[in-house]
Formats: C-alpha cells, sequence, structure tokens
C-alpha cells in the first residue's frame, strides 16, 4: 500500500502541458537526476495506491515523492520505456544505463515481506 506518509507519488496536474523544467543530477552515482517540485505546486495531487494497483504517467509529468516517513516499507515497481533518441542523449549526459557497470541492487532487501 501506498500512502501519503509512506512516500505515494504526487503528480501536478497539466505538468505535462508545461515547459520541461531544468533538472540537476539527485545524489552521487546511479544517474538519477531532479527538479524543483513540491506539493506546493498548483493542481499537485497525492495518489494513494491500495496493494496490487499500479500508475502509469508521461515522462514530462511533474511527479515526485515526499519519501518514507513511516516504520514500515513502501516498494515500487518502476518500468521506464524510452525511445532510441532519448537513451542516446542519456548516454550523452552521463548516464550509461549499466554500460560499465551492470550491477542492480534492491533496496532494503532485509525487509520483512
Amino acid at each position: 500500500q501506498a500512502t501519503v506518509d509512506n512516500g505515494c507519488m504526487w503528480y501536478v496536474q497539466g505538468s505535462h502541458h508545461t515547459p520541461i523544467r531544468p533538472h540537476r543530477p539527485a545524489g552521487t552515482g546511479g544517474g538519477a537526476i531532479e527538479c524543483v517540485c513540491s506539493e506546493n505546486e498548483p493542481g499537485a495531487t497525492p495518489v494513494p495506491l491500495h496493494p496490487g494497483h499500479a500508475i502509469a504517467h508521461a515522462g514530462a509529468t511533474l511527479h515526485y515523492s515526499r519519501g518514507n516517513t513511516t516504520g514500515s516499507h513502501r516498494r515500487a515497481y518502476i518500468l521506464n520505456y524510452r525511445s532510441a533518441a532519448m537513451i542516446q542523449v542519456e548516454r550523452d549526459h552521463g548516464m550509461d544505463h549499466g554500460l560499465s557497470n551492470n550491477q542492480r541492487t534492491v533496496r532494503n532487501t532485509g525487509a520483512a515481506g
């Protein structure tokens, strides 16, 4: 289950119709990026989910999570579909998509089910 307190996704309604905001690296390593976005955005809406439910969004949709402030876990399964041109742009900006280190890790591996 994804709740506001354990980090459900927030979306900004209509943001896919606005220009893409500048992004910056999010932390070190991994190639993750972020832009400034919060629940104070006009149209920001949390989307809690029941177990077994899923959501999908376009890449240009502003989305974020507050993070998990509870003592329990929230699991997520993320799929990204990109065109070959987008992958090349990302690689031109330093993301290697596992080319040099194809090791995948799972966070919270010790978590109880």
